[in-house]
C-alpha cells in the first residue's frame, strides 16, 4: 500500500517538478528537493551530497544510444574499478539540473578521447557524479550567489554554505588507491571552490586528483588555482593541474553576456583574435582578494572558445557549395578527401572567427549514428535538440578537452599581452588550438 502512494504520488509531482518546481522553486516536489523552503535550510545546514555512479555500455554494432546502469554510492571510493590505473572522473553538476540531467551532463563531459575509444572497442565507461541537487532556479541562483561571498576562505572569515560542506565529505571519500580527475559544470565551480577550502581547513588533501576541469564557470581560474595552492602542505606539495574553459557569450562565464556584470554573475573579461588587447593586470584586482567585495569584484581576463556553426541549407548555401566542390576536387585528383574537407574548414573557420563548420555530411552522420528514424515525423525536431545540445549550447557546449585547450590559449594571450603584440605565430597556434578544441 506505501509503495502504491509512493508512486501516485510520484505520478502527480512530475509534472510540477519539472514545470513550477524547477523554474520556480514554490512547490516542494521531492524532484526539487524541498523547493526555496529546503534551501533557506540549507544555506545554514550541511547537504548531504549523493554519490552516483553511471556505467556506460555500447552498443555491440556501435550504433545508438548505448545502455545506461546508474547506482547510487555511499561514498566516490565505493566505485573500485578493476584497472589500478584507471584515473576516475567525478563531475560537479550546475544549476536547475535534475538528477538524470546531472547524469547525462556528467558524461558529456567526461569523455575523452580515451573513453571513447574504449566505447569504440566494446569496453564499458564508468562516470561519477557528486550530485548538487536542484531546488529549482531562484533558489539554485540564491545558492549560487551565497556560495560566492562564504566560500570557507580567509577573506570569507572560514564561513561556508551547507552544499560546500557536504561536497567536501563527498571529495574526501575517495579511495587513496586510484587516481581521479575532477569536473565542476557551471555552479559546481562555485561549489567546488567552497568544498576545496573546506578540505584544506580540515586538513585534508587533494594529493590524488590529477585534474580540476572548469567549465562555463561563473568564477575565475585564478581563485582556483589559489585554493590548490593553498593546499600544498596538505598535498605533500603535490597540486592538481587546474584548467579552465569558457564559451563566446556564455552568460554564466562571458560577463560581456551578461551586461558586463563582473562577479556578479560571469568574472571573465573576453580575449579572443578578434579582441586581444584586452588587459590581463587591472589596479582593481585586489578586490578579488576582499571579504564581500571579492564576490562582486573579482574578474580576470581568459580566452572565450567559439562555437561551431551549422551550415544551414538556406542561409549558407554557398558555403556548401563550396564544402561540396571541394570533396569532388579531391576525387576527380585522386586526393585525400578526408584530409581536403578538414583543409577546407580550417580556412572556412579563419574567415569567420574561428567557427569551425559543420556540414550536411557531419549532421547525416550524427543522425546515423544516433539511429534516427527520418520517417519518423518528429525526425528534425529530434536532430535539432540533438545538434543545440552538442554544437549549439553556449552554456553548455563543452568538451573533455576544451578546459585543457582553452587555458593554453589563454596562457598564449597572456604572454603576448607581456610582450605587447600577437605574432603570426602565436595567431597559428591558437588557430589549430581552436579547430582541436571543435573538432568532430
Amino acid at each position: 500500500m506505501r509503495n502504491k502512494t509512493f508512486d501516485v504520488v510520484g505520478k502527480i509531482e512530475k509534472p510540477f517538478t519539472k514545470t513550477i518546481g524547477r523554474f520556480g522553486s514554490l512547490i516542494p516536489t521531492s524532484g526539487v528537493h524541498g523547493g526555496m523552503q529546503e534551501q533557506a535550510v540549507r544555506l545554514i545546514r550541511k547537504e548531504k551530497v549523493k554519490v552516483i555512479e553511471t556505467k556506460i555500455t555500447p552498443n555491440p554494432d556501435g550504433k545508438g544510444e548505448p545502455r545506461y546502469e546508474v547506482r547510487e554510492l555511499k561514498t566516490i571510493s565505493e566505485y573500485n574499478p578493476d584497472d589500478k590505473n584507471e584515473v576516475i572522473k567525478v563531475n560537479t553538476n550546475g544549476i536547475i539540473e535534475l538528477k538524470d540531467q546531472a547524469v547525462r551532463n556528467s558524461i558529456l563531459k567526461n569523455l575523452s578521447e580515451d573513453e571513447k575509444a574504449k566505447l569504440a572497442a566494446g569496453k564499458p565507461v564508468t562516470i561519477i557524479t557528486a550530485y548538487n541537487p536542484t531546488r529549482g532556479l531562484p533558489a539554485d541562483f540564491l545558492e549560487s550567489a551565497a556560495g560566492k561571498f562564504f566560500d570557507g576562505s580567509a577573506s570569507s572569515l572560514g564561513l561556508s554554505i551547507g552544499i560546500n560542506r557536504g561536497m567536501a565529505i563527498a571529495y574526501a571519500g575517495r579511495n587513496k588507491n586510484y587516481n581521479y580527475d575532477f569536473s565542476l559544470y557551471s555552479q559546481g565551480n562555485i561549489i567546488g571552490l567552497g568544498a576545496i577550502n573546506n578540505l584544506k581547513n580540515n586538513g585534508l588533501s587533494l594529493e590524488n586528483v590529477e585534474n580540476i576541469r572548469m567549465y562555463g564557470t561563473p568564477i575565475t581560474q585564478k581563485s582556483m588555482e589559489e585554493a590548490v595552492e593553498r593546499m600544498k602542505k596538505n598535498n605533500s606539495d603535490k597540486i592538481p593541474n587546474v584548467y579552465s574553459a569558457v564559451n563566446k557569450d556564455d552568460p554564466i562565464g562571458d560577463n560581456a553576456a551578461t551586461f558586463g556584470l563582473s562577479g556578479v554573475i560571469a568574472e571573465r573579461n573576453g580575449v579572443t583574435l578578434n579582441k586581444s588587447d584586452v588587459p590581463f593586470h587591472k589596479p582593481t584586482d585586489f578586490l578579488g582578494g576582499l571579504p564581500l567585495f571579492k564576490a562582486v569584484g573579482r574578474e580576470e581576463a581568459g580566452a572565450l572558445l567559439p562555437l561551431p556553426t551549422i551550415l544551414d541549407p538556406e542561409k549558407h548555401k554557398e558555403a556548401i557549395d563550396q564544402y561540396e566542390k571541394t570533396k569532388q576536387d579531391a576525387i576527380r585528383d585522386g586526393k585525400d578527401v578526408d584530409e581536403a574537407i578538414k583543409d577546407w574548414k580550417r580556412k572556412w573557420a579563419i574567415r569567420h572567427e574561428n567557427s569551425i563548420p559543420i556540414t550536411p555530411d557531419d549532421v547525416e552522420k550524427i543522425a546515423e549514428n544516433y539511429e534516427l528514424d527520418k520517417n519518423d515525423k518528429d525526425y528534425t525536431k529530434k536532430l535539432n535538440k540533438l545538434l543545440k545540445q552538442a554544437f549549439n549550447d553556449k552554456h553548455g557546449s563543452y568538451i573533455y578537452e576544451s578546459a585543457k585547450l582553452g587555458t593554453e590559449i589563454t596562457d598564449i594571450f597572456r604572454k603576448a599581452s607581456e610582450k605587447g603584440e600577437l605574432t603570426d605565430d602565436d595567431k597559428k597556434i591558437l588557430e589549430k588550438n581552436i579547430i582541436k578544441i571543435k573538432k568532430i
